[in-house]
């Protein structure tokens, strides 16, 4: 698990621990445990869950609610204008914002 200072995006990794981070908005957190991502409300509402590997990472785009998982062989965008559903994205396409970009090796 990564984090960074106060105003800095915070990397979840999937693993035994949690951290949350929240939205742009601050609208919505996005936590990664047990094998699971999760995006609950301001009220602690789960809207969206889906399983991930264990090396995944979640990270929300800047300045957005749209959500970007990133697995070893894939990358996904959820939320955003097409709602909590999960998509897989081409990770060198030019819908990557440049701060997910950064975080695919």
């Amino acid at each position: 698990m990564e984090g960074w200072e106060i105003g800095r995006p915070v990397v979840a990794r999937s693993g035994g621990l949690a951290i949350a981070n929240k939205s742009s908005s601050g609208t919505y957190a996005a936590q990664v445990s047990s094998g699971q991502a999760v995006v609950s409300d301001a009220s602690g509402a789960t809207v969206f869950s889906t399983a991930v590997g264990k090396k995944a990472m979640v990270q929300w785009a800047a300045g957005s609610d749209e959500l970007w998982i990133i697995e070893s062989d894939a990358l996904y965008r959820v939320g955003g204008s097409g709602g909590w559903a999960k998509t897989a994205v081409d990770p060198k396409s030019a819908a990557v914002p440049a701060e997910i970009a950064a975080l695919i090796g």
